[in-house]
């Protein structure tokens, strides 16, 4: 998240400094509120699952005090988030040392809200359909905030279908930002694409594209702290990226592929082509990016990256055709000689292909929690990281 940020601000914000931020367990990093980097974050990040402006951070360790003390907040903060009229939803997160329940935290926090906007004259209705505003509750003691994008980042919108065992569209781009694809000189190829989440976000990356198009909207993003904010001009990052490619056995997955990335804006610098990874090789692809893009030359190195079944979601642990689709990966990395990155969890994996990756993180998917793996290109591999 941080490189990301990084590197969508430098092109976003004018004159934009970077600032270390102070990191909140594994997956949450908290920066000093700028209504600049928050707009740039909401609408561009690909890769984080929330952006939350955090309004307060409370000392409440029971309801009573969380209500009294978040009135008191509410009634002398004047930042122009609250106001008249609004239907507001509330949800909380991370909350199991509150000695109280998740309704009833959520309930307080709702209470101490309309409440507050009362006595300033101004009222505010519940609406967990369709809010205008939704409050995060997180912690314990619990820091309220508005999480600006208005749900989980994941749901971009454009994939209106997927297979049986989709990966989570910003689990998807943090693999790319993991692997340290570089969209201006690699091209990318996902051999077993799915419905195609791998290849449409490296495009959407590859461009700089929003997270939503028009005329859906961020659901912060009308909140007065935005109103003097320069908004930047699209795409982020205007050019020709490298080849993004995809392929895969089912045309049932390849179909879907098809029409999420053209929902997404991606139709025109993907390829979704049926084939069996066995038999890709370097020539396979030219003769792909012929088809798809004629006159196009291939860049001399790529990154090979999948989401391959491994178990928990499709398919047994001690399957051995799972064990043999590991090995025909590894084979296929050879033949194109590519960096390489897969997300996956299974115990005979790493042995399998045999390479000490460069690079071995947890990442989770959902309710899964599988690693990530990272591979130099076959070539380059020296002796010693040879299993």
């Amino acid at each position: 998240m941080e490189a990301e940020l990084k590197r969508v601000a430098k092109r976003a914000i004018p004159g934009f400094r970077s600032v270390d931020p102070k990191r909140a367990g594994e997956q949450a990093l908290i920066y000093p509120f700028s209504p600049e980097l928050a707009w740039a974050a909401m609408h561009y990040l690909r890769t984080p699952s929330r952006v939350i402006w955090q309004l307060f951070e409370t000392r409440a360790r029971r309801l009573e005090p969380l209500y009294d003390e978040l009135m008191e907040l509410i009634l002398e903060d004047q930042r122009g988030w609250l106001s008249d009229g609004l239907g507001v939803s509330v949800y909380e997160r991370e909350t199991h040392d509150f000695p109280a329940g998740p309704k009833q935290i959520v309930g307080t926090v709702k209470n101490a809200i309309i409440d507050a906007a009362r006595h300033r004259g101004m009222k505010v209705e519940l609406d967990p359909e369709r809010p205008d505003l939704l409050v995060s509750v997180r912690g314990t003691p619990p820091a309220i905030g508005i999480d600006l994008f208005g749900g989980s980042m994941h749901e971009r919108g454009y994939r209106l279908a997927h297979g049986e065992a989709p990966l989570r569209e910003n689990v998807a781009a943090q693999i790319l930002m993991l692997a340290r694809w570089d969209p201006r000189t690699e091209a990318l190829y996902d051999p077993m694409c799915g419905s195609g989440t791998l290849p449409i976000e490296a495009s959407l990356m590859a461009e700089g594209a929003p997270l939503l198009r028009a005329p859906r909207a961020p659901l912060g993003a009308g909140l007065p702290v935005f109103a003097g904010v320069k908004k930047p001009t699209l795409p982020l990052f205007p050019g020709d990226p490298p080849p993004i490619l995809g392929s895969d056995l089912d045309r049932d997955s390849l179909d879907r592929a098809r029409g999420n990335a053209q929902r997404a804006g991606a139709k025109t610098r993907t390829h979704f082509f049926e084939a069996d990874l066995r038999q890709m090789d370097a020539a396979a692809l030219h003769a792909e990016l012929a088809r798809a893009w004629p006159g196009r030359a291939l860049p001399s190195s790529g990154l090979l990256v999948a989401n391959p079944p491994y178990g928990e979601r499709l398919g047994d642990k001690d399957d051995e055709a799972l064990l043999e689709l590991y090995a025909d990966m590894r084979e296929l990395a050879k033949r194109l000689d590519w960096r390489a990155a897969y997300i996956v969890d299974h115990p005979e994996f790493e042995r399998i292909i045999g390479l000490r990756p460069v690079l071995k993180k947890p990442v989770p998917n959902g309710k899964l929690r599988a690693y990530l793996y990272v591979y130099d290109r076959p070539s380059v591999a020296s002796v010693a990281d040879r299993l």
